[in-house]
């Protein structure tokens, strides 16, 4: 997968200390990049820039943007590669590491049980230590091993170095067309049996649905959400339906249907504001741009608006020696904290498989 001119652009954006991003979106053979020509740190306050947006979690902080009026926008065509021969991953035994996390998935599902919601995604970073590399190779490999996800390498000398693979798309907006999915519950993937979805995973797959249908039923015309269906993301499978509606941007704001969306109860929980204090309070560590959002925002001639935002999953954040991997996953009261546990092991996989 030779994308050389945009690969000696970027390291030359990170020798100068210069903002850039390169992505790739889902199924696409075409890689895309903003190569911001200063070193300033941008914002967007109201989604109503033109540019490429990274959003965190947390929607107190503010929205990092590369503007378009800032950057050198470039396209590049690559040749996918073959998409088979993923290894395929094995729950490993539970280990002292993973006791902290064990213990905090417990106490969610007791609150869940005491009523306080119905659902709360908890999360966790690992952190490894890892020899200096030429991390444009290490996004170039993320391009092989997913095909189907929205793959990025995105740098700001204010903000640090990220890279990630995500499966999961926030809205997509196209003049009035919106489009967004809900995708929930993970299994890994095999070649040699079909996937079968117990109740407790369609039960969270099915809140994610009725949240996002209420998010949007009184915004929007048409709206149409498909039957769940089973949907890969490199080693790992999940269950996900389609949803569109017409949108009229005469009455609403790009940015009110974010707030509306964000963050999903696939990254947060249901309700959203006692699942987010929860997070907060017990998760003992900052997500940064982890399940925040990130993508294009642009505008055609009319000031009709075309976007791709995705979620953040699958991500990793880089240091000089150190990498920090984060992962999660949707508790119920269905759960069991060892198996919680064992899905962000496999979750971790694929960003690790990079690494060496």
């Amino acid at each position: 997968m030779k994308s050389l001119s945009l690969y000696s652009r970027a390291h030359k954006q990170i020798n100068e200390v210069k903002p850039f991003v390169l992505f790739r979106r889902p199924d696409s053979e075409v890689l895309e990049s903003y190569f911001q020509t200063d070193n300033s740190l941008n914002y967007t306050e109201d989604l109503t820039d033109q540019g490429f947006v990274m959003a965190p979690f947390d929607i107190q902080q503010k929205s990092i943007l590369f503007p378009l009026s800032k950057s050198i926008k470039e396209v590049e065509r690559i040749v996918s590669r073959d998409t088979e021969g993923y290894d395929q991953i094995k729950s490993k035994p539970i280990d002292p590491a993973s006791d902290k996390h064990v213990a905090l998935v417990a106490q969610g599902i007791q609150k869940i049980k005491e009523g306080l919601f119905d659902k709360v995604v908890l999360s966790r970073e690992e952190c490894l230590t890892v020899d200096k590399k030429d991390w444009i190779k290490v996004f170039d490999k993320l391009l092989h091993f997913y095909p189907t996800a929205f793959v990025y390498i995105w740098f700001h000398p204010k903000a640090g170095l990220w890279m990630g693979a995500t499966p999961e798309t926030l809205l997509s907006v196209n003049k009035n067309k919106l489009s967004t999915m809900a995708l929930a519950a993970t299994q890994p993937h095999t070649k040699t049996r079909q996937v079968v979805w117990n109740p407790k995973e369609k039960k969270e797959q099915q809140l994610v649905t009725d949240y996002i249908r209420e998010a949007l039923e009184p915004l929007g015309d048409h709206l149409k959400i498909s039957e769940p269906y089973t949907h890969r993301a490199g080693n790992l499978v999940h269950l996900r339906s389609d949803i569109n509606a017409d949108i009229d941007f005469n009455i609403i704001t790009l940015q009110e249907i974010v707030q509306k969306l964000h963050p999903t109860p696939a990254v947060c929980g249901l309700p959203k504001a006692t699942a987010l204090q929860f997070i907060k309070k017990h998760e003992g560590y900052n997500r940064a741009f982890y399940t925040g959002y990130l993508g294009e925002i642009v505008k055609d001639g009319t000031s009709k608006i075309d976007a791709d935002l995705y979620v953040n999953l699958r991500c990793m954040q880089i240091f000089d020696e150190e990498v920090k991997i984060y992962v999660g996953g949707g508790i119920t009261k269905d759960s069991v904290p060892e198996k919680e546990w064992e899905e962000t092991v496999r979750k971790t996989q694929t960003m690790k498989k990079v690494l060496w």
